[in-house]
Parts: C-alpha cells; sequence; structure tokens
C-alpha cells in the first residue's frame, strides 16, 4: 500500500550523527508524488524528475500498536514543514473519536463509519498533531499519552480485504464434519458481522 503513494521509505541508517538515530526517512521517488500532496506547492518549472530532497521526513520515534489503546503513533520531523515535529496517530474510529478535538470530527462520522463496516470494509482512521517546542531529545522522553491526546481527526482509510476463493468451501467441509468454527477479529462488530454472513 505504501509504494502506491510513490514515496520511499528508507531505514538504512550509518554514521554517528543525530540523524543517523532517526529510525526511517521517507521521501518522494519523484516530483509526480510530491505533485500528489496538495500541501506542498511546487513551482511549475520544476521537472517531474528526482524529487528534492526537501521533501524527506523523518521518523524519529514510534508507539507500536497496543490492542488495550486500539492505536499506535509515530513522532516525525517534517523538512517541508521547516523542520517542524508533528505526531501521527491512527487507530480504531472509536478510539481515535474518543482522543482527537471534537471541533475537528465531521458531523457525520458516525454514520459515515457505520455505513463502510456494515458493509464489511475494515476502517482505520487517521490523526495529527503539532508538536510544537519538541526537539530530537525531547521526543526520546515524551509520554505516549501527550502524543495521543488532542489530536486532529484526517479522515478515514477505508480497506477491503477480501475472502480468498477457497474459503466458503474449506469452512463448509469444515461444518460437514462437525468441526465448530469461529472467527476472533479485533475489527469493529459491524464490519465482523458482514464478513461472518
Amino acid at each position: 500500500m505504501f509504494e502506491a503513494t510513490g514515496w520511499v521509505l528508507d531505514e538504512k541508517q550509518n554514521g554517528d550523527d543525530e540523524e543517523s538515530l532517526f529510525l526511517a526517512y521517507t521521501y518522494p521517488k519523484t516530483m509526480e508524488a510530491v505533485n500528489r500532496h496538495p500541501s506542498m506547492s511546487v513551482s511549475s518549472s520544476q521537472e517531474n524528475g528526482a524529487a528534492p530532497i526537501k521533501y524527506k521526513s523523518a521518523l524519529i520515534r514510534r508507539f507500536d500498536f497496543s490492542s488495550q489503546l486500539q492505536c499506535m503513533s509515530v513522532i516525525c520531523k517534517n523538512d517541508y514543514d521547516r523542520g517542524a515535529y508533528k505526531a501521527f496517530v491512527k487507530g480504531s474510529p472509536e478510539k481515535i473519536s474518543e482522543i482527537c478535538r471534537r471541533e475537528t470530527l465531521p458531523r457525520d462520522f458516525n454514520s459515515v463509519l457505520a455505513s463502510y463496516t456494515r458493509e464489511g470494509f475494515r476502517v482505520i482512521a487517521l490523526s495529527y498533531k503539532e508538536m510544537p517546542g519538541l526537539t530530537f531529545r525531547s521526543a526520546q522522553t515524551v509520554e505516549r499519552s501527550e502524543v495521543e491526546s488532542d489530536v486532529i481527526f484526517l479522515g478515514l482509510l477505508v480497506m477491503e480485504n477480501k475472502m480468498k476463493p477457497v474459503t466458503t468451501g474449506v469452512i463448509q467441509t469444515l461444518l460437514d464434519c462437525k468441526v465448530d468454527t469461529i472467527m476472533a477479529t479485533g475489527d469493529n462488530v459491524l464490519t465482523a458481522i458482514s464478513v461472518a454472513g
């Protein structure tokens, strides 16, 4: 999925300086990938070849997914935002709606979420937060609860995971053999009901 964005995730860091301590870099392969991003203004005189390094974003810290918290987050330093630090948080829509600023949630959030999950789509909510005053050093000690609170809602990532063609036959064989089948999932309950049906 990441490759479809036209950006590169570079996890190879070498050296002894602060930048070599970053977890990874992301940057566009070409100017075409930059032009897809509405907030990155690019002059028409720039060629559509290699992208300038000024669009590089460094992954500074990662808080891995927690099933208890229902989310994960990263802190990034974005060169295209004059070195600003931002946190990006993704997780269950229910969790993200709890931790984001109320005024950033669309009024129809719950009805839109319900319509996607009833159709069996897998839905992940996306958000971000400006982290003014943060430095590389302070990013290493900032509390997760500070990063994953008061965020700005960005949108929903809607995915369809289709069953493999053999799944229905395998489940029927198990049922014919009197083997109880259950589905265990961490997805939204409406998504699970749709998939099970």
